[in-house]
């Protein structure tokens, strides 16, 4: 894959090594609107997250509130934030730029590793890849960012969010191991809740393939349609009360710790009403 081209292609032929039919790739490309990601890959020719994040914001008209920015912690103060993830995508890279401009791209954000080949955002994603010899340097490049001074942000959720059985739609399970990483590294923990959902196409493909008990993510492929989905749209972030790291739990209680914070954010646009 080319540095400045997104080619389904490529990519998945670097990940998955059997055949694969020309119109399946053809039908992929317009899925994912391969020609319209590519023009925005033009936007910026060098790395440049939180720019980047603002062009992108721009070019598709999106705009977005944070609720509460006075509770954001400052610069010196070294902070884990942990969000939902209800889209996938657009909400990524609207942190880049908001979050990681109010830091002066003092911010790395955790993300899935094939996000990396959007290279622009080098400098702001810290890629997350948990099989064979690329686990081992993800570990490694996770624990130095969590050793500096810079700001993190993580999704405990590992996946975008899905709608739950009473229709609404919600995180899944928040793996605990922030909590660990946080008190380990003496982080305040600080929750935000981006308020968002993708189209009611992404969700009827997720509960599609969790009927057919087919364990890959195959829904993942609708993410960069949904982000072209998001054009002209407004969200809003809010912004919890932070935690000290000496207030967190141990290890032992830190499943439901997760869990309880996680349905907390769902609070927030009624708990930090300005």
């Amino acid at each position: 894959m080319s540095e400045k081209k997104i080619d389904i292609k490529k990519a998945i032929q670097s990940k998955y090594k059997g055949y694969l039919p020309g119109f399946l790739y053809r039908w992929l490309q317009r899925l994912i609107h391969e020609k319209e990601l590519n023009q925005m890959m033009e936007l910026q020719h060098e790395v440049g997250g939180v720019s980047m994040g603002y062009k992108i914001m721009d070019y598709l008209g999106i705009t977005c509130d944070i609720i509460g920015a006075e509770r954001l912690p400052k610069p010196e103060e070294r902070t884990l934030f942990v969000s939902n993830h209800p889209l996938g995508g657009a909400d990524g890279i609207i942190y880049a730029a908001l979050l990681g401009g109010h830091y002066g791209g003092q911010l790395k954000i955790m993300v899935n590793d094939v996000l990396m080949y959007v290279y622009q955002f080098r400098d702001t994603f810290l890629p997350i890849n948990k099989y064979g010899q690329q686990a081992r340097q993800s570990i490694k490049l996770i624990n130095e960012a969590l050793e500096s001074d810079q700001q993190i942000l993580t999704f405990p959720a590992g996946l975008c969010s899905r709608m739950n059985s009473e229709g609404k739609v919600h995180d899944t399970e928040w793996l605990p191991s922030f909590v660990r990483m946080a008190a380990q590294h003496q982080r305040q923990v600080v929750p935000l809740y981006f308020e968002g959902e993708n189209s009611p196409r992404f969700y009827k493909w997720a509960k599609r393939r969790a009927k057919s008990g087919w364990k890959f993510n195959a829904e993942l492929i609708l993410l960069p349609s949904e982000l072209i989905r998001a054009k002209g749209k407004h969200f809003r972030i809010y912004v919890g009360d932070p935690i000290p790291y000496q207030e967190l739990p141990s290890p032992k209680e830190a499943t439901e710790f997760a869990r309880q914070l996680r349905d907390s954010l769902y609070n927030f646009p009624q708990k930090y009403t300005e």
